[in-house]
């Protein structure tokens, strides 16, 4: 697995088993072409190469920090406010 850039954008790519089905049996044990004749549900058929843009994963973690930021800001906003008082107090 790794980010590279893809067709100008940052993309997740990483490998993924293609496991065989149970459709997919007894067309492959029957095909002339098939590499072997004796395949069974489960078997792993090759590997599929996945490419992911990160683009919409990127918008909503970006706009999830803002709203954290929001919150942070609030409560050490709060805080001081807090420590304000207290020591208001203590005088």
């Amino acid at each position: 697995m790794r980010v590279e850039p893809y067709q100008g954008r940052l993309a997740l790519r990483f490998a993924q088993a293609d496991i065989m089905k149970p459709s997919c049996v007894s067309c492959h044990n029957a095909h002339p072409d098939s590499p072997k004749q004796d395949w069974k549900v489960g078997d792993v058929r090759g590997v599929l190469e996945i490419t992911r843009p990160l683009d919409s994963f990127m918008a909503k973690t970006n706009t999830g920090l803002g709203g954290i930021f929001a919150a942070l800001a609030t409560l050490s906003l709060l805080a001081l406010v807090g420590v304000g008082l207290v020591i208001s107090r203590l005088r």
